[in-house]
């Protein structure tokens, strides 16, 4: 994922060419393991990031397959092919990347509407043994990937329910995550009040359960045992998104401004296509952006 993205931001084809062995031989490594599972090829067994369902009254954590898994696979093979297209490439693992595609295990929608979380089989479900876990690895489509998004209604509103579901406790990156998740969303007034719990003042001696409501130390520090730096790097990542998102085909300003933004500008934003912005606006409207090359 961040060596293409790192190639979608700078356009820098010499930098592609030297990574995309790396992208290709992981997704080599991924066709020698995919397996034939339902009518689909999938990677089984798989778990979900330190969560768990019940199963006969146990925690259980490995499922047939697991809807992380299978995006982690589906965007890799998706970066594969578009690398090739910039360097002109033409090797056979690309015919058999195409060809195991479109018959990977795709995101699914539980009975209730939220994404799937593991794969049990047609229409077999097992309950979570922490519905309101703080992991939510189910949405890695949404954020950082981009496979579901506003021309996915269906999965967009699946991850709505998931996150509902999940609740608004959480401590460090699980917070700003979540931030990020809804500003993919379009839902700036959710991201923000997820970025104002991890602002909540914290002692450093205060004894922090992971499941309790996390904030910051007064170093600023995002406040999980004994801190997480990825939850303070992921908050200034939630602030981006809010602003401006973009991909090879449109920079998005102001996706998610929350309504507490009134007026307000940024500088220097960098967007995919080797580019920068600056983005002026008012009373919650776009007034300017400009967009200049990096």
């Amino acid at each position: 994922h961040h060596l293409f993205e790192k190639y979608e931001y700078t356009l820098d084809r010499d930098y592609l060419a030297s990574v995309y062995p790396i992208m290709c031989e992981a997704a080599r490594f991924y066709l020698d393991i995919l397996t034939d599972l339902d009518g689909y090829r999938a990677i089984c067994p798989a778990t979900s990031p330190e969560n768990f369902f019940i199963f006969e009254g146990e925690r259980v954590a490995v499922a047939k397959s697991t809807e992380m898994s299978m995006a982690i696979v589906r965007e890799l093979f998706e970066n594969c092919l578009a690398a090739a297209k910039v360097l002109d490439d033409h090797a056979a693992i690309l015919d058999e990347i195409a060809q195991e595609l479109p018959r990977l295990l795709p995101t699914r929608l539980l009975s209730d509407g939220r994404i799937e979380e593991w794969y049990f089989g047609e229409g077999v479900e097992y309950p979570e043994n922490e519905p309101d876990h703080r992991h939510t690895s189910q949405l890695y489509a949404l954020y950082p990937s981009h496979a579901i998004n506003a021309s996915t209604p269906a999965l967009e509103e699946g991850a709505r329910r998931t996150l509902k579901a999940r609740g608004e406790e959480g401590t460090g990156w699980a917070l700003s995550w979540r931030a990020c998740f809804y500003a993919r969303l379009r839902d700036g007034d959710h991201a923000l009040s997820l970025l104002d719990r991890m602002l909540l003042p914290m002692a450093p001696e205060t004894e922090l359960r992971y499941g309790w409501g996390g904030g910051a130390y007064p170093n600023l520090f995002s406040a999980h045992p004994p801190f997480q730096i990825d939850g303070n790097f992921g908050y200034v990542g939630a602030i981006c998104e809010m602003l401006v998102q973009s991909d090879a085909k449109e920079i998005r300003t102001l996706p998610a401004l929350p309504s507490a933004w009134k007026n307000g500008e940024i500088r220097g934003l960098r967007v995919k296509g080797n580019k920068f912005v600056d983005i002026f606006w008012q009373d919650g409207q776009l007034l300017e952006m400009k967009e200049y090359q990096a």
